[in-house]
């Protein structure tokens, strides 16, 4: 508090003090000397806060300081993230069987064929592409 640091940066010298603390206690030989030391290693964070405060670039003393770009594989990623999650909602909106029908043909490697498929799940193969279109295309609206 001595140095004016906003509560959170003190606590985090007092957390690096205490860390020190603990490292070198198997090193420390004189007790009486422990005061005297926490005081040393409190002063040398503080310095180092201080320090690496003057380093850092405030945006709002530049306004044409350039905006970060957020690199492409990061858009990239995001994207594939949502698409995943929408699979997923889709996947927990569809019954039992149609989800099963669905994993069985499109999320195995390599993709089975027909007939096991469906003597797997106990259709006739000729109903497959039948069964799987009923199970993907969306449910009519109701007749008025």
């Amino acid at each position: 508090m001595k140095y004016r640091l906003p509560p959170h940066e003190a606590a985090d010298v007092f957390q690096a003090t205490c860390a020190e603390l603990l490292v070198r206690l198997p090193q420390l030989r004189d007790p009486e000397a422990l005061p005297k030391w926490l005081m040393q290693v409190a002063h040398h964070e503080c310095y180092r806060w201080k320090r690496q405060q003057q380093r850092m670039v405030s945006r709002d003393a530049e306004p044409d300081f350039p905006e970060p770009q957020t690199p492409a594989i990061a858009e990239s990623i995001l994207q594939q993230t949502q698409e995943e999650q929408m699979l997923r909602d889709a996947m927990n909106t569809l019954s039992p069987q149609c989800r099963r029908l669905v994993e069985l043909l499109f999320f195995e490697t390599p993709a089975r064929p027909y007939a096991q498929v469906a003597k797997e799940l106990g259709l006739a193969v000729g109903s497959i592409g039948f069964t799987r279109q009923k199970c993907i295309d969306p449910p009519a609206p109701p007749a008025r």
